[in-house]
């Protein structure tokens, strides 16, 4: 029931929700200036609403992909942990060479969205993506908080109470934790990049 994989999942839909009505808003928004103002054209509202869905998601998209790489229950960090047996320096390159991979995917994904965005719409395509990126920031830099205080909360139960049960709980919200504050930093990189 509190495994960090549902607790992670609980948060995305969160975000996912948030992601939803911000993009209504904007779409009604633009739809409201193409049919009522008439001040944009109906092929610019689509790449508006393109820009705008595409700098909602991207983020997201882009912790996701860090979260497979540095997760504790994805695939490279149980490989890693499986290669441990031969050596340090095996976990070492074998480390470093995933924190890559968690840096590098995201970057790509970043180019690709805002390559789009300016081949649509040039610089304003830019400027709307990172209004868009900026939207859900709050959201992410409070989830990257939660990961702050469930890693505090871990030590703090650990040192303070013998209950199993406690400290299983403890043990999922710093796992989590984990996740979240390096899910922060990906965000907070990418908004960087805009």
């Amino acid at each position: 029931q509190h495994e960090s994989w549902r607790i992670r999942r609980s948060m995305q839909l969160n975000l996912f929700i948030v992601m939803f009505i911000v993009f209504g808003a904007s779409s009604a928004a633009c739809v409201m200036q193409w049919k009522v103002y008439q001040t944009i054209t109906q092929e610019r509202m689509v790449h508006y609403l393109v820009i705008i869905a595409l700098g909602l998601i991207s983020p997201e998209l882009c912790a996701t992909i860090c979260e497979f790489f540095t997760a504790v229950n994805c695939p490279p960090v149980a490989n890693l942990a499986h290669d441990a047996d031969l050596g340090m320096i095996q976990v070492i390159l074998q480390g470093m060479g995933q924190g890559f991979l968690s840096a590098g995917v995201p970057s790509i994904v970043n180019i690709a969205v805002q390559i789009v965005a300016f081949r649509w719409e040039e610089f304003y395509g830019l400027v709307l993506l990172a209004c868009a990126s900026l939207a859900c920031t709050g959201w992410q830099a409070t989830v990257a908080a939660f990961g702050a205080v469930a890693n505090n909360a871990n030590r703090i139960v650990h040192l303070t109470t013998v209950n199993e049960i406690a400290h299983h709980r403890a043990n999922a919200c710093a796992s989590i934790g984990t996740q979240m504050s390096h899910n922060g930093k990906c965000v907070a990189g990418q908004n960087a990049f805009f």
